[in-house]
């Protein structure tokens, strides 16, 4: 601040503290004073010296509130939204499942917007993080319509080439994934076979199932093996859902590594202006 039209000989402003006065201050519940300053400065021109007062107020918004209503419904959408890709192909609301993420994050965006800026230099980290998030989800929507797009395609008319073929075996091997197998021996065979064979029974009857389980067993093992590299046993459902599963670990990786560095930078931030 300063005087008009009048100069350091007839007006000498100083502030009376260095700070700014706060004995009538009311505290606001969404923004916390750090610190303030007040200091003097001789300016001159062409009609002379003045003096300016300069004062200076740092705020920061309160992170409890902005945490609880942005940050934490942010994520557990973009969490949901992942999980589109474990929804079984052969159900019909999975199209339906990443349609409502997508609108809720926008919805959701344009709620937030609401409470920001309209416009500034600046983004904003959080403005940032939403519209990534919202891309991410429209990218979601686009991979599954090709997901279901190869688990209906037919298997006669357009079989499976020999390079995806090789491709998807690479990508099993990689996520341990087991090839689909038919006759396939359940966990809890498995199980009483084992335990039938330590508890060692005389009895003809039950040995003879002891050794036809084995047998099955070892069947199974061999099928899978024979599984990675007969090519009859690759089909278009079988490369929808080794798809998905890699879609999943990927943006689930990707989630926490991006919403990760978000956080950091944010609390970065707020013990850097502490």
């Amino acid at each position: 601040m300063f005087v008009w039209g009048a100069d350091l000989s007839s007006t000498d402003l100083r502030p009376l503290l260095p700070t700014i006065d706060f004995d009538t201050y009311v505290v606001n519940g969404e923004w916390e004073v750090l610190s303030t300053k007040a200091w003097r400065q001789v300016e001159g021109n062409d009609a002379g010296n003045i003096t300016n007062l300069y004062y200076q107020i740092v705020i920061r918004r309160r992170p409890s509130l902005l945490a609880l209503t942005v940050l934490l419904p942010v994520v557990v959408l973009a969490l949901v939204n992942i999980f589109v890709f474990t929804v079984p192909s052969e159900a019909g609301e999975r199209l339906a499942y990443s349609m409502t993420s997508l609108l809720s994050f926008g919805v959701f965006m344009s709620f937030i917007l609401d409470y920001m800026p309209s416009s500034t230099e600046n983004l904003s980290i959080i403005a940032v993080n939403l519209s990534s998030l919202l891309m991410l989800s429209a990218v979601h929507v686009l991979l599954c319509i090709l997901s279901l797009r190869l688990f209906h395609r037919d298997n006669v008319k357009h079989p499976v080439s020999p390079t995806l073929h090789s491709l998807i075996i690479c990508l099993e091997m990689l996520l341990c994934l087991d090839p689909p197998v038919k006759n396939k021996v359940s966990d809890i065979s498995d199980m009483s076979l084992f335990e039938n064979a330590t508890v060692g029974h005389n009895d003809a009857a039950q040995s003879k199932g002891v050794k036809g389980k084995l047998d099955k067993w070892a069947m199974t093992r061999k099928q899978k093996q024979a599984a990675y590299s007969d090519p009859k046993e690759m089909t278009w459902r079988r490369v929808s859902r080794s798809l998905d599963k890699l879609l999943f670990r990927f943006f689930l990786c990707l989630l926490l590594a991006s919403n990760g560095g978000v956080w950091t930078v944010m609390i970065n931030n707020y013990y850097h202006y502490s």
